[in-house]
């Protein structure tokens, strides 16, 4: 396995959530640690060093970077041979995704227990990894709102949410997201997902600000369903990750407009913070 031709896939990868995206990066590495004959303790810093930029609004990524990388230092200051370091990073990625495979099943039960969804009507946005798992355990519990989906400009990574709904017998309204404040006077709710959340925000895809005021507006409840690995207490103005989240980089104009014409320069970000302020719950596996 090419390990950093298969890092490049998840880096250009602007469509799955970020829980997604570690859940491919944890498969990616425990393949790699059991290809004894390619391993190097150097390339798997660089391509963590390389992956803290690529994934630098993802903290579900900085936690599981900073437990990973804690670790491989302990075993390095020991002077572990590469070989019996291989073995207990191996078994440390093991040990990672055990803990961490429930979670959505966990906070599908927070949910059950606290918030009623059975015949309600949900306004969702973007492409939540958490959000799809959620509702897919919901289903089974014949919990089955009805969605109402935005399509999630400029990628449209709504689109792939609403179809895997869609495979559950969910039924959806496919919308654009400029059109939400004529469809949030008939909803019970709407639900996002999170990159990162701090103290007094929270980051997610960029039309999410746009639904939790019009939420305010009209009166309607805003949740986040989110995994307990994307919180911090940390200051994000402080330390060169929280620097980079804040400050995202352009993303590709062309997902805009192609070939603009002089004098036309399409901005395209991702992400954007909204205060936790408009959230009526924060749901946790927790």
């Amino acid at each position: 396995m090419n390990l950093y031709k298969e890092i490049d896939k998840l880096l250009s990868d602007n469509r799955s959530g970020s829980s997604a995206l570690l859940a491919k990066l944890l498969d990616l590495l425990e393949e790699y640690h059991n290809d004894a004959g390619n391993y190097s303790i150097q390339d798997l810093k660089n391509i963590l060093n390389r992956l803290i930029d690529g994934f630098s609004g993802f903290l579900i990524y900085f936690h599981f970077y900073r437990a990973f990388n804690n670790r491989l230092k302990v075993l390095e200051g020991y002077r572990f041979p590469t070989n019996d370091i291989m073995k207990e990073m191996s078994q440390f990625l093991l040990s990672y995704k055990s803990k961490w495979k429930d979670v959505n099943d966990r906070i599908a039960a927070s949910v059950i227990g606290n918030l009623d969804l059975k015949n309600k009507k949900v306004l969702l946005h973007s492409n939540s990894f958490t959000i799809r798992s959620v509702f897919g355990i919901l289903c089974k519990q014949d919990i089955c709102p009805d969605i109402i989906q935005t399509v999630s400009y400029p990628v449209k990574e709504g689109i792939l949410q609403a179809k895997f709904l869609a495979r559950k017998k969910l039924n959806i309204t496919l919308i654009t997201d400029s059109s939400v404040s004529l469809h949030i006077p008939a909803i019970d709710c709407a639900i996002l997902g999170a990159d990162a959340i701090f103290e007094n925000s929270f980051v997610n895809k960029t039309g999410s600000m746009l639904i939790a005021l019009a939420c305010k507006h009209f009166k309607k409840d805003l949740y986040v369903f989110a995994d307990s690995r994307k919180k911090t207490d940390r200051d994000i103005t402080s330390g060169t990750f929280f620097d980079r989240l804040r400050n995202e980089k352009e993303k590709p104009p062309d997902e805009i407009l192609s070939n603009a014409p002089e004098n036309i320069h399409p901005s395209n970000r991702y992400f954007e913070e909204i205060p936790v302020s408009l959230v009526s719950r924060f749901f946790y596996e927790e």
